[in-house]
């Protein structure tokens, strides 16, 4: 199962789609999720902009996930 997020600066990472019981919409494949990603990318203003939304696995998506960059030869932070 998968998950469209989107990365916030404000609030880390946050699922894209939820149904009307504000549950998560999930993808049985990867596939068919980064295909929703480009079909409503397909409809924006800018359809050749990359989009900022992307896909992870539903086991790794942590609501509110952020990375913080230290530098180029620091490791990342994840909180």
């Amino acid at each position: 199962m998968y998950v469209i997020v989107v990365d916030t600066i404000c609030n880390g990472w946050q699922a894209l789609e939820r149904d009307e019981h504000n549950n998560l919409i999930l993808y049985a494949t990867e596939e068919e999720a980064n295909k929703e990603i480009m079909d409503n990318n397909a409809v924006r203003d800018e359809p050749d902009e990359e989009p900022e939304e992307f896909v992870v696995p539903y086991e790794d998506y942590i609501e509110g996930r952020k990375t913080i960059y230290k530098g180029e030869n620091d490791e990342d932070i994840r909180i």
